[in-house]
């Protein structure tokens, strides 16, 4: 059921593979928060790099499990 849903095609591309893209944004752009911070400068804050933290992980899991539904036929 799930791995009809994640090969479904828009554009080409299956659906889990834009949400893989989605994913590698979000950890960018956690990534690039967190850097920002280290280096002192102000534009973000503490919070909003654990908000995205959560949400990346979040994310980050559901297109695991989207992905290996496709093996696992689940």
């Amino acid at each position: 059921m799930l791995s009809q849903i994640v090969l479904i095609k828009i554009l080409g591309l299956p659906l889990v593979a834009y949400g893989g893209m989605f994913t590698l944004l979000l950890i960018i752009a956690t990534g690039y928060i967190g850097h920002s911070l280290m280096k002192g400068e102000q534009k973000f804050n503490l919070k909003l790099h654990q908000k995205m933290f959560w949400v990346t992980l979040i994310v980050g899991i559901f297109h695991g499990i989207a992905g290996l539904s496709i093996f696992l036929k689940f």
